[in-house]
């Protein structure tokens, strides 16, 4: 019995460790209070620290989902990445037909000739050289235009539909996951207080929050984690489905054979 794997899958495999961080936490909290609760007057001890006890929690697992949303967003892009190295390595005889990619003469030969010394000279190892060739090309180049920015969401959608006629097409999608970049670029970079440019970047897709001004600090929550996640999630399915239609190759679709 086989079992299609999906870029999801991959996701959802490459941040179970940070999903299980605000399990483990809600376990030792729930664990605390049954503590509190034991003993000779309990009740009246719990009762006096568990507004203490509460707010402690509340900003314990205020800073877990914004670090985790840090790590979890990255990892949404590193993903993205290597789906994109895949396609292009899998698929570059696919591709070259329908991009404007140019090698020169000399591009050509010393891939050529690589293959030849390797052995590893077939149709499809050949192709394959060259996808790798072209992605490293993508990712040292300083043409604004070329370089691969999956942080810009209208960028990642044309290099999606570009290279492998994918259409992304969901603008409230997008919108939602321009926002999650700046909010982490902003946290990863700026400390979490709000600048000008997060004000005009979350602006522009019209998701700036009530609250969310210059020198605030940007807040995530238990929600925020959740409407990310389950934004990323619905990204790659789009990629998958997409995948799958075009009928190209990925390592990351693929159909897995499941233990009887």
């Amino acid at each position: 019995m086989k079992k299609l794997r999906t870029i999801e899958d991959f996701f959802v495999e490459r941040i179970k460790e940070v999903d299980s961080i605000f399990d483990s936490y809600g376990t030792l909290y729930g664990i605390y209070g049954g503590l509190l609760k034991q003993g000779t007057n309990a009740d009246a001890a719990y009762k006096s620290m568990k507004k203490s006890a509460d707010t402690k929690q509340k900003e314990i697992s205020d800073m877990l989902y914004k670090q985790g949303f840090v790590i979890m967003v990255g990892a949404a892009e590193s993903l993205l990445k290597d789906v994109f190295k895949s396609l292009l390595i899998e698929d570059f005889a696919k591709v070259i037909k329908s991009s404007n990619i140019n090698f020169s003469a000399g591009e050509v030969q010393e891939i050529l000739v690589k293959c030849e010394e390797s052995g590893l000279d077939s149709p499809k190892h050949v192709a394959a050289q060259f996808g790798r060739h072209m992605y490293s090309k993508l990712q040292s180049t300083k043409d604004p235009e070329r370089k691969i920015n999956f942080q810009n969401v209208k960028q990642m959608e044309g290099i999606f539909d570009a290279y492998f006629g994918i259409n992304i097409d969901n603008d409230d999608l997008l919108n939602r996951i321009h926002r999650h970049w700046q909010v982490r670029h902003l946290i990863a970079h700026n400390d979490s207080v709000i600048d000008d440019n997060f004000v005009n970047n979350v602006k522009k897709v019209q998701l700036l929050e009530a609250g969310e001004r210059v020198g605030k600090r940007v807040s995530v929550i238990k929600r925020d984690y959740i409407q990310a996640r389950n934004d990323f999630i619905d990204l790659f399915t789009i990629l998958t489905n997409a995948i799958q239609l075009n009928n190209l190759d990925s390592k990351y679709v693929k159909l897995i054979k499941l233990d009887s």
